[in-house]
This record gives structure tokens, C-alpha cells and sequence, in this order.
């Protein structure tokens, strides 16, 4: 038997949940404009189930009141909500009885303070609303969006109409608009997003509030024309799924934009043949497969002149994939190659002991510590290429041979460890690392103490300010060892007159 306490935790628990956490059925844009007369809204009559126009009769323009009119676009359930609190004030405006009612601006601020009430309360209405009206002679029109941004102009509109629809309306509009005008007006907006927003239909309804009253038209549909020539054949042209388009020598759509056109604009001509053409756009197209994961080595060509079009069969392009960077795509980028090399204290002199990768699995490496008979290593890991995971500290055991075993890992808290480098392994395990958060490696910084002993990597409180310290990012010291990082770039390795460096700070480290 199910205690009233716990009953009363699942009834609270169900109640909190009965509210609109993301829109599912849902109407676009809404328009309004102002005319001489008074004010014309309109709206289509679709509701959308996510990208499925499941319904094609959802009426979205409602009167409020005796003066004003409202029209919303998106969430269908939460504009019922609204229409509720709207009766609501209504209802209580008309049983003062005082030969007043609420105009239109009275409304609208309504709404706005209703909006944001409900946004801080992190539980919106997912609408975007236009409130219009006409009173003792005065026309108001505004919009409300559903985080309580308001605003009042000549023209609105909610959605995908505000791309669409108001530089129509910026262009033609005028203050002295006739009926037939504004109605005209509405229709030509209308028909430019049905032709461009999937979530629009054919089924439109304007409504025109003056002094006189309020009058909400029939649905009905507009006359279209769908023979335009980028209607008929989009690729003629570049036309964009909101409908931008251009016209120039070469294009590209895509990854394309960012990836081919740059070699177009350097290598294209007026001139070219058709077999240069054809040996440019694979090379293009070579570079789309190379970084795209998205393309397949399978291509067609298309050739259309005076005389007619001719498209190729399906062929692959000739790649070459052992390219350095892809092989290994920390080779150019990070530091690749660390050697490692004795110092001879008596004869003051280097030799080179081993030279080692230790990138395994890890992307890009940080810095680096020589401990006795292995090293510690600072660096980043990547889940594939997507993205960064974690930053650890890895414990190698080193042989006498030079070779490189991994023996433990340690993840650091990225935020902090994101610019330190270690300095010392202390006896009670401890890893004493230095850096700021915001400053490179070489820098000078903070000490902390990294708790290896938990798997986690605690970070403890700053030790000590070292502002008078100043070790090289580049070299690591601990007994006689020392080990250098080279970088390699299209495979020359730069690790020249780094022991004339390293000795000087051996010196100056040990002997002063």
C-alpha cells in the first residue's frame, strides 16, 4: 500500500512536470500592419508537428477585448493558455462596469509583463505574439517575443517572416494604405514565405480591426505561380534554402563555400578548356574528399553548352592518403619527437641517449619531467579528432635501452592544468606543478601540489608565488638527464644548438 506521503510526492512531482518544456505543434510567422483605417493581421492556418504539417486548420488571429486583436506564432498550446488569461482579464475588466475597457496598449503591456513573469520563471510560453487594436481613433500595433522583448511599430511580423516579410514591408509600405492596399500588401508577404518556408500552407486568413469592429476573414488560398526559372531548376543559379541567391563565375554549396572556392579564386580563369576545367573541379572535389566526412569517392561531372548536356558516368578520383598529416595529424602541429640525453658533469658534455615518440594514443603533448629511470608527461587527450576529453599526467618507465612504457595515468582538472608544467616529484608523491591558468608554459606563475595519490588528480590550494622563478618550458633537469623536445615540420627535425642552451641553464641550475 502506497503511503499518503509518498502519494503525495508523485502527485507534486507530476504536477511540476505539466508544463511546455520544448514546442511540438506549432504555427509560424504572423504579420501586422498598420493602414489608414485601422490595422490588417495575417496569419496561415498550419500547425506543424516538428517538421510535419499535421494540421491545416489551426486559426491563430483572436479578438481580445472590444479593441484589440492578436495573432502568435509557434507553440499551438501555450497561445490556448494565453487566449485563457486573455478572457480571464477581459472578463474581469467588464465586471468593473465602469464604462471603461482595456485598449490595445493596455494589452500588450499585459502580455509583455506575462511573458517575462513566465521566462524568469525558466517555464516560458514558446509563442512570439503581435497585439493590435484601434481606440478612441488611436492605431496601435506591437509584438512580444516569448522572453518579454517588446516593441511597437507600423509594421511586425513573428518567425521566419521577419527575414522575409519585412523587407517587403520596409520597402512598400506608407502610412496612407488603403484596405484593398494593405490587403494586397499582406498577400504578396504571405505568398514570399510560402514559397520559401516549408513550415507555411496555402490556407491564409487576414483579419482588419478599425473603430467600427473587428472582422476576421474566411480561409482562403493565394493564387501562385511555381514555373520561375530557379523553381524549376534550383542548380541554374545559387539559390540557398531561405532563398539567397547570386550569380558569379564559379560556385560552390556546402563545405564547398568554405573548402573549394578558395582554389577557384586562385587558380580559375575565363579561359579555361574543358579539360582544365575538368582537372580543376577534381582537384576541388579531391580536397572535398579529403576533408569532408561527409563526401564519397564517387563523382559525376556535368558539361552543358550550346550544343547540349552531357553528364559523366560515376567515377572515383585518384587520391594519395599518405600524406604526413594524415599518417599522423600531430606531426606538423605539435611537438612530434623528445630525446633524451646524459650530461657527463666531469667533461661537461651531452650525448644523445634515445630519441623516442611517446604520442601513443595522445594528440597533443604539454611538457615534459625526467624522474629516475622514466619521465612524466603532461599532455591532452582526444576521443578520434572531435574533441578535446582530458588533460593527464602520464608516468613512462624509461630502460636503459632508451624504450618507453606507459606504467599510470592520471586525469587533472583541465581547467587549472590547461598552462602548468610539472617541476618536481616529491617523496610523498606529490607532483609540484607550475603555471597560471591564462599564461604560457615559460611563464612565471603559482606552485601547487597535484595529489597523485588519488586516481582523480585533487587539485590543492596554491602553495607559494614564485615570481622570482624562471625555468624553460623547452628543457627538463633531475639528476644528470635531461630531455629535449624537437619539432618536426615536414619532416626536418630542429633540435640544432639546443645543448648550448641546455648547458648554460644546467650550469646555472647546479653549480651556481
Amino acid at each position: 500500500m502506497v503511503s499518503s506521503q509518498t502519494e503525495s510526492t508523485l502527485l507534486s512531482s507530476e504536477d511540476d512536470s505539466q508544463r511546455t518544456q520544448y514546442p511540438y505543434v506549432t504555427g509560424t510567422s504572423v504579420i501586422g500592419i498598420k493602414y489608414k483605417d485601422g490595422i490588417l493581421m495575417a496569419a496561415d492556418m498550419g500547425g506543424s508537428y516538428g517538421s510535419t504539417i499535421r494540421y491545416k486548420s489551426v486559426e491563430r488571429l483572436k479578438q481580445v477585448g472590444k479593441h484589440s486583436l492578436i495573432g502568435a506564432s509557434g507553440e499551438i498550446s501555450d497561445f490556448q493558455e494565453i487566449t485563457r488569461y486573455l478572457d480571464e482579464l477581459i472578463l474581469g475588466d467588464n465586471m468593473w462596469d465602469d464604462g471603461n475597457s482595456l485598449g490595445p496598449k493596455e494589452v500588450h503591456n499585459y502580455l509583455t509583463r506575462t511573458m517575462y513573469n513566465r521566462r524568469n520563471k525558466f517555464d516560458p510560453l514558446w509563442n512570439s505574439l503581435v497585439l493590435g487594436g484601434v481606440k478612441n481613433g488611436q492605431k496601435y500595433l506591437g509584438s512580444v517575443s516569448m522572453i518579454g522583448v517588446h516593441f511597437e511599430d507600423d509594421h511586425v511580423a513573428t518567425g521566419f517572416g521577419n527575414h522575409l516579410a519585412r523587407p517587403i514591408l520596409r520597402e512598400e509600405w506608407r502610412d496612407d494604405l488603403t484596405f484593398e492596399e494593405g490587403v494586397t500588401l499582406l498577400e504578396k508577404c504571405m505568398r514570399n514565405l510560402l514559397y520559401r518556408d516549408r513550415s507555411a500552407v496555402n490556407k491564409v486568413q487576414i483579419a482588419n480591426i478599425t473603430e467600427e469592429g473587428l472582422i476576421i476573414s474566411q480561409p482562403y488560398s493565394l493564387k501562385t505561380f511555381w514555373n520561375h526559372a530557379a523553381f524549376q531548376n534550383p542548380t541554374a543559379g545559387v539559390v540557398s534554402m531561405i532563398g539567397v541567391h547570386f550569380e558569379d563565375d564559379h560556385v560552390a554549396t556546402g563545405f564547398g563555400n568554405h573548402m573549394a572556392c578558395p582554389i577557384l579564386r586562385e587558380e580559375w580563369r575565363e579561359n579555361l578548356t574543358f579539360e582544365e576545367g575538368v582537372q580543376l573541379l577534381e582537384k576541388c572535389m579531391r580536397n572535398l574528399l579529403y576533408r569532408d566526412r561527409s563526401a564519397v569517392n564517387k563523382v559525376q561531372i556535368a558539361n552543358i553548352t550550346e550544343d547540349g548536356l552531357t553528364i559523366s558516368q560515376p567515377y572515383s578520383l585518384k587520391t594519395f592518403r599518405n600524406y604526413a598529416a594524415f599518417q599522423d595529424p600531430t606531426y606538423v602541429y605539435h611537438d612530434k619527437r623528445y630525446s633524451v640525453v646524459r650530461f657527463d658533469t666531469k667533461t661537461e658534455t651531452f650525448s644523445e641517449m634515445k630519441t623516442f615518440n611517446l604520442n601513443g594514443n595522445t594528440d597533443h603533448c604539454r611538457a615534459f619531467l625526467m624522474i629516475k629511470n622514466g619521465c612524466i608527461h603532461v599532455c591532452i587527450t582526444y576521443e578520434s579528432y572531435v574533441g578535446m576529453v582530458s588533460f593527464v599526467i602520464e608516468f613512462w618507465k624509461i630502460d636503459e635501452e632508451g624504450n618507453c612504457k606507459k606504467m599510470e595515468t592520471y586525469r587533472l582538472d583541465s581547467g587549472y592544468m590547461r598552462f602548468m608544467e610539472p617541476l618536481h616529484l616529491t617523496s610523498n608523491g606529490n607532483l609540484l606543478m607550475r603555471g597560471n591558468k591564462f599564461e604560457s608554459f615559460a611563464s612565471m606563475g603559482n606552485l601547487y601540489n597535484v595529489d597523485l595519490k588519488k586516481k582523480h588528480g585533487k587539485r590543492k590550494d596554491k602553495e607559494t608565488r614564485c615570481s622570482d622563478m624562471e625555468i624553460s618550458g623547452i628543457v627538463r633537469y633531475i639528476e644528470t638527464s635531461v630531455i629535449c623536445s624537437s619539432i618536426e615540420v615536414a619532416g626536418r627535425s630542429n633540435i640544432n644548438n639546443s645543448y648550448t642552451f641546455t648547458l648554460k641553464a644546467y650550469k646555472s641550475l647546479f653549480f651556481s
